[in-house]
């Protein structure tokens, strides 16, 4: 239950706000805001919200501090980060640190509705995974060599790397799916092309109108896509985790690049890789 707001948006700039505001007022939701890091704790320490929308750069530090505050204070609440398509690449970091989602800048309404959606889907889902934040990566080489692991990027896709091959199968994790819930199309990253780390490879539409992007865990370049997801996108919301992958790549930054995400095979016990 909470006691503010659905949805504290945490921006320095007022049209961004009062655009919010306007988007969601349209879904019956109400929000608060916050125009830099102090407000925000503040906002925190005596308010519960469903999700926080905050700006990766704000007076007095960053949407990064605004995260840990959040986690502190409401732990497994989703937050999203906003931020430049300049500092797309950045993109990595937030998830790594147990935010939700990234909605980059400018965002349209479908945008917003999208990411705004999926947000208080998790958030008032009853089970749900952890925001978990990835831990030491020292040991990361030797577990790639061994056997086939399952790495996250967040809450929000998946890599499967399989060895000796290193072959890496993708795909959008149960809770992400879940959080979209009614598919209609899905855009796919052609074969042969590259991906990158951090950055959208595909995108969802959803029934509603609403669009989601789903980053890629590793950078590299496709080598297959599952032609059965591209012509029925249900096939990822039943089964996300198997039948439902989205594609295979040839990892290009595999041994560097891993760090970055979380050991899925550990997310079970609560414990960090």
């Amino acid at each position: 239950m909470h006691n503010g707001a659905d949805l504290l948006v945490v921006d320095d700039e007022p049209i961004v706000i009062a655009s919010v505001a306007k988007t969601v007022a349209g879904e019956r939701l109400s929000i608060d805001s916050a125009a830099d890091t102090k407000a925000a704790g503040d906002r925190l320490k005596t308010n519960s919200y469903r999700a926080i929308l905050c700006d990766l750069m704000l007076p007095g530090g960053s949407g990064l501090d605004v995260l840990a505050i959040a986690q502190m204070n409401q732990p497994g609440i989703p937050v999203v980060i906003m931020t430049g398509y300049a500092t797309l690449e950045n993109a990595v970091t937030p998830f790594r640190l147990g935010a939700f989602d990234c909605l980059p800048k400018p965002f349209d309404v479908g945008e917003l509705l999208g990411v705004v959606q999926c947000a208080l889907r998790y958030s008032d889902a009853e089970h749900k995974p952890p925001l978990a934040v990835c831990g030491e990566s020292a040991d990361r080489a030797s577990i790639i060599e061994s056997k086939n692991t399952l790495y996250g990027l967040g809450i929000n896709t998946w890599a499967l790397v399989s060895a000796p091959s290193k072959l890496v199968r993708v795909g959008m994790a149960h809770a992400f799916a879940d959080s979209i819930r009614y598919f209609d199309r899905l855009k796919l990253p052609a074969v042969g092309e590259e991906v990158t780390q951090g950055k959208p490879c595909a995108e969802v539409s959803t029934r509603d109108g609403a669009s989601c992007r789903v980053w890629s865990p590793l950078s590299g370049r496709v080598v297959d896509i599952n032609a059965r997801v591209g012509e029925d996108p249900q096939a990822v919301n039943i089964d996300p985790e198997g039948e439902g992958w989205l594609f295979d790549l040839e990892p290009s930054h595999l041994d560097s690049e891993v760090a970055s995400l979380v050991c899925r095979d550990r997310w079970g016990d609560g414990k960090r890789s």
